[in-house]
């Protein structure tokens, strides 16, 4: 299950949304990745849209653990995030 956060240091270091969600690691185990979501977190709506792309990112890393992605995929993926 993917989720957004916020950047939790005083003063914050990033003013985006971070994507954390779970993929597959290159030795095969399960690990949470976070990664910038490169949507301001003052943007009104901007938290459903970072939870878009969470999900999205969740659902490639997925694939790329499965050895299922493919470059239309990825394609599709980061035209759908922007």
């Amino acid at each position: 299950m993917s989720s957004v956060v916020k950047d939790s240091h005083n003063p914050p270091k990033t003013p985006y949304w971070i994507a954390c969600y779970n993929g597959i690691s290159p030795d095969g185990k399960v690990q949470r990745f976070k990664r910038s979501t490169k949507v301001p977190i003052n943007d009104k709506g901007s938290r459903k849209k970072a939870l878009k792309i969470a999900a999205e990112l969740e659902e490639a890393a997925k694939l790329a653990g499965q050895h299922r992605l493919i470059a239309s995929q990825c394609q599709k993926i980061l035209a759908s995030c922007t």
